[in-house]
C-alpha cells in the first residue's frame, strides 16, 4: 500500500508541471504524460522501477478513465444522434479494421491476431482530438461534427470489442457456435447490469441526495463504481467495463450535473495516471534497437488511417477538403487501443514483443497527432 501511495504521489508531482506546460504551449497534455511516463518508468530513469506496480497503476488509470468517459457519454443523446454518427463512423471502423486484418492475414498472422490488430488500429484518440477541436473552437463546424460523431461511434464499439477480445484468445479452441454463445452471454451480462442498475441507481441517488449532502452523494458515486466493477468481474467481464457502465448510468440521472461538477476537476489527474503509466510500460530499448523500422511502421499506419477515413467521408458525399481534414485529425491510434492491447496481452493473443510494438506505434502516432490537427486546415486549403 505504501508503494502504491508513493507511486501515485510521484505521478501527481509529474503531471502537474506537465499540465501547466502543455496548457501554455496549447498542446494536449496527453503528449507530455506519455513522454514523462517513458522517462520516469522502470525502463527510463527508474523513479518507479517496479513493473508490477506500474501495471497496477495502469489498471487503476483505465478504470478511472473509463468512468469519466462513461460520465460524459449520454445514452439518451446517443439515440437522438444515432443516424448522424453511423455513416462515417461505421465506414471508417469497418474499412480500417478490414484492411488491416487483410494485410496481416496475407502476411501469415493468425485470424484471431489479425482481427485484434484490426480493431486496435481502427480506433482514434477521443482525448487528443476532442481537446484540440475544442481549443480551435471548431465543435460546431462540419469537420468538428464529423470528427466527434466518428469518435462517438468508435467509443460505442469499444464495449462489444472489449467483449470480443478475450473470446478471440479461444477462437482456435472453440467452434463458431461456442464463440457466438459466449459473445451473446457477454452482451447479455452487460445489458443486464446496465438495466438493473438503471432501475436501482437513480432511486438510490435521489434518496441519498434527499437525506444527505454533497459529500454523501460523492461517496455514493464511488460506491457505485466499485460495486458495478465487482459485479462485472463476477459475471466474467472486466472492472474497466463496470466503470464504463457506472459512468453511463450516472450520466442519465437527474443529478448528473452535480456529480460531473464534483468529478470533473479530477478528470485530468485520472487521465494522467493512465497515460503516464502506459508510457512507463514502454520498453524504450526496443524502440532504440529498431528506430527506423518503428518510424516507418508509424508512418504507414498514419497514412493508411488518413486515406481510409478520407475515403469513408467521400463515400457519404462529404466535400473533399473537409474529408481530408477529418482524415488527418483521426489518423492516430487511440487510448482505447492501448486498453484493448493490454486485454490482448493478458489473454495471450499477443506476445510481450508484439504488445511493445503496438505501444511504440500507438505512442508515436499520438505524439504526431496534435501537429497533424493543427496543420490540417492550412494543408487542405493549400492542396
Amino acid at each position: 500500500m505504501a508503494h502504491l501511495i508513493e507511486d501515485l504521489a510521484v505521478l501527481l508531482l509529474v503531471s502537474l508541471p506537465i499540465n501547466l506546460l502543455f496548457h501554455k504551449i496549447k498542446l494536449p497534455s496527453v503528449m507530455g504524460y506519455l513522454i514523462a511516463g517513458i522517462l520516469i518508468g522502470p525502463y527510463g530513469w527508474q523513479l518507479n522501477g517496479d513493473v508490477e506496480s506500474v501495471k497496477h497503476l495502469a489498471e487503476i488509470g483505465v478504470i478511472l478513465l473509463l468512468f469519466v468517459i462513461g460520465l460524459e457519454f449520454s445514452l439518451t443523446r446517443l439515440l437522438k444522434n444515432l443516424v448522424s454518427i453511423l455513416g462515417v463512423g461505421g465506414l471508417q471502423l469497418t474499412l480500417t479494421a478490414g484492411v488491416v486484418v487483410w494485410i496481416l492475414h496475407i502476411n501469415g498472422f493468425s485470424q484471431s491476431k489479425s482481427i485484434a490488430f484490426g480493431f486496435i488500429v481502427a480506433l482514434s484518440s477521443t482525448a487528443i482530438v476532442l481537446k484540440m477541436i475544442t481549443d480551435l473552437a471548431e465543435i460546431d463546424t462540419l469537420q468538428g461534427k464529423i470528427c466527434i460523431g466518428t469518435l462517438l461511434f468508435q467509443d460505442i464499439c469499444v464495449v462489444p470489442i472489449m467483449l470480443v477480445m478475450p473470446l478471440l484468445a479461444q477462437a482456435g479452441a472453440t467452434s463458431s457456435i461456442d464463440f457466438a454463445i459466449a459473445m451473446f452471454e457477454s452482451i447479455a451480462a452487460v445489458v443486464a447490469i446496465f438495466f438493473l442498475s438503471k432501475l436501482i441507481v437513480p432511486r438510490m441517488l435521489a434518496w441519498v441526495a434527499h437525506i444527505g449532502n454533497k459529500e454523501h452523494l460523492t461517496l455514493f458515486v464511488i460506491f457505485i463504481i466499485l460495486i458495478t466493477g465487482w459485479i462485472s468481474q463476477k459475471m466474467g467481464l472486466t472492472l474497466a467495463m463496470g466503470a464504463l457502465i457506472a459512468g453511463m448510468i450516472i450520466s442519465d440521472s437527474e443529478y448528473n450535473h452535480q456529480i460531473i461538477l464534483d468529478i470533473l476537476p479530477l478528470r485530468d489527474y485520472f487521465s494522467s495516471i493512465f497515460f503516464i503509466s502506459i508510457g512507463m510500460l514502454l520498453q524504450i530499448q526496443i524502440f532504440f534497437d529498431s528506430v527506423l523500422f518503428f518510424l516507418e511502421l508509424a508512418v504507414v499506419v498514419i497514412l493508411l488511417k488518413i486515406f481510409l477515413t478520407f475515403l469513408s467521408c467521400v463515400i457519404v458525399r462529404t466535400p473533399l477538403r473537409i474529408s481530408l481534414i477529418v482524415g488527418m485529425r483521426l489518423a492516430q491510434v487511440g487510448e482505447f487501443s492501448l486498453i484493448l492491447a493490454a486485454i490482448g496481452l493478458e489473454n495471450g493473443i499477443f506476445s510481450n514483443e508484439e504488445y511493445q510494438h503496438l505501444l511504440i506505434v500507438s505512442i508515436l502516432s499520438m505524439l504526431v497527432a496534435p501537429l497533424l490537427i493543427q496543420v490540417s486546415n492550412k494543408f487542405s486549403i493549400w492542396l
